[in-house]
């Protein structure tokens, strides 16, 4: 097997597309996708960099091929917020980190009288084993076509074009908290250090989210060990009112600390909404484009899955990466490949063996740390504590980041949106907007608790979290993952096709 480049500046920095087919793999890539003779990659692992060993490491933030004695094989992350895309072409395969340079690649489109593009991507949720493994698109012949989507995998394709699909490798379980600090922290640094190998075209520095909450302020209390000095918070202006996190970066000895208005990305005129909802998950990363400036060319360090990971209880602890959850995690999952910088969902080192974890954050060992009250993490706040961070200082309250356009209707959904955004959005509905009263009515009434609750009433035997995921919604809302795709898709059609 041979790798073939051809850098194309003009896409994302760090979108990939490869073609496999007679012994030769060849790769499409943006400018700070790394390249080279044995593999291609564009995020860092707990390794050394140029043994290209990121199929084979227990902690892998980022994606990409490595040639193998056999062929070439893909990888995903060592965690679930993002995957890899996969088709067959011709008489080969594609393989892409972006769903959408691969149908803009192949010339498939979405159907937008589908209703259940998100209920799929939902599937996540349910764990690496039991996701909706197909992406339902349409080929230029308008016929039906699946693209496989693949999450926690290797993929290996030989000379001769045959696969084999395996799951990653994950971490020995945990037994007490220095073995579980100690592991956290040797993979975060070796991440850094291999970030920052000076056989990279690019260096990453590390950058944290922080907050008055629990998972950011654990991110940034490890981050600083690795002398990261970059915080990004939200101002306290409405929702975040008590969940800036100033003071607590000024705890941990930061002295960069970035405090925006989360509500900024309004003005933007770059349909920033559109890359956000073309992951599938519809809208969570609007309110952090505020901080893309600082994000490029960075390992930004959040919190994702540490209400789950590093709960002191959670009833469906498990050691498959499924997460009773509203929110699937995947929402910068294409955003970051167009601003150029590598996600690390530090909470999820490790949650192959979540049960391990869960174990210790329950263990006599903890309990100094341990208020036994409903918003209790002691491995937080024993990591927090200990860097420095005064115990009524943060893990007082729980807040939420971000926003979801889920169970909007259009005119809401519009309001949310930049008038840009909005506009566009508009325009696609106006386009291709059909009456389905038959989904509408099921919609309303299996979302009827919904609604209701957000009017502080609550129906008895109302549905599980996982089974609202399952709800879909059959309002103008419907057209949001669609009308994000052809923006995106369009985008990358010109990349490829222009150059």
């Amino acid at each position: 097997m041979k790798l073939q480049y051809k850098r194309i500046h003009t896409l994302p920095p760090l979108a990939w597309l490869a073609y496999v087919n007679n012994g030769a793999a060849t790769v499409l890539c943006g400018s700070s996708v790394e390249c080279t003779d044995d593999f291609f990659v564009d995020g860092a692992w707990n390794g050394d960099f140029a043994n290209g060993d990121f199929a084979k490491s227990d902690w892998f933030c980022g994606t990409g091929g490595r040639l193998t004695d056999y062929g070439i094989v893909f990888s995903t992350p060592s965690h679930v917020t993002s995957g890899l895309f996969a088709a067959s072409l011709n008489e080969g395969m594609l393989v892409s980190n972006s769903l959408h340079f691969l149908c803009a690649y192949a010339d498939y489109h979405f159907d937008p009288q589908y209703l259940n593009y998100e209920i799929d991507f939902n599937t996540v949720l349910f764990g690496i084993e039991k996701y909706k493994k197909e992406i339902y698109t349409l080929g230029k012949d308008g016929l039906p076509v699946d693209v496989r989507v693949y999450y926690y995998r290797n993929i290996e394709i030989d000379d001769e074009n045959r696969v084999n699909i395996s799951v990653k490798p994950k971490s020995a379980p945990f037994t007490v908290f220095a073995d579980y600090y100690d592991r956290l922290c040797g993979a975060i640094g070796g991440m850094i250090r291999n970030a920052q190998d000076n056989r990279r075209s690019v260096w990453y520095e590390p950058v944290t989210t922080i907050s008055r909450g629990y998972d950011a302020p654990c991110c940034a209390a490890i981050a600083k060990k690795f002398d990261c000095d970059t915080a990004v918070t939200f101002a306290p202006i409405g929702k975040y009112a008590e969940d800036c996190g100033v003071d607590v970066a000024k705890a941990l000895g930061y002295s960069h600390i970035v405090e925006r208005d989360a509500n900024a990305y309004l003005q933007n005129t770059k349909l920033i909404e559109a890359e956000a909802v073309a992951s599938g998950e519809l809208g969570t990363d609007f309110q952090f484009s505020v901080f893309d400036d600082v994000f490029h060319n960075k390992l930004v360090f959040i919190g994702e899955r540490g209400d789950k990971v590093w709960a002191r209880k959670f009833d469906s602890c498990n050691d498959e990466y499924a997460f009773a959850d509203f929110i699937t995690g995947i929402g910068a999952s294409e955003r970051r490949l167009w601003v150029g910088y590598i996600s690390v969902p530090m909470p999820l080192y490790g949650a192959g063996t979540w049960t391990s974890i869960q174990k210790l954050s329950q263990s006599e060992e903890m309990e100094p740390w341990t208020l036994h009250n409903r918003y209790d993490r002691p491995i937080p706040r024993r990591i927090c504590e200990e860097a420095g961070v005064a115990r009524e200082l943060f893990g007082m309250e729980k807040h939420g980041a971000g926003i979801s356009l889920r169970y909007d209707w259009g005119g809401r959904a519009r309001s949310r949106m930049s008038e840009t955004a909005a506009k566009s959005f508009s325009d696609y509905v106006r386009r291709h907007k059909k009456a389905h009263p038959a989904q509408m009515l099921s919609f309303f009434w299996k979302a009827k608790g919904i609604y209701l609750g957000r009017l502080g009433l609550h129906l008895p035997g109302e549905k599980s979290v996982l089974e609202k995921s399952q709800i879909a919604n059959a309002t103008e809302a419907r057209y949001l993952f669609p009308w994000a795709s052809e923006v995106i898709g369009d985008r990358y059609k010109k990349a490829i096709f222009d150059e």
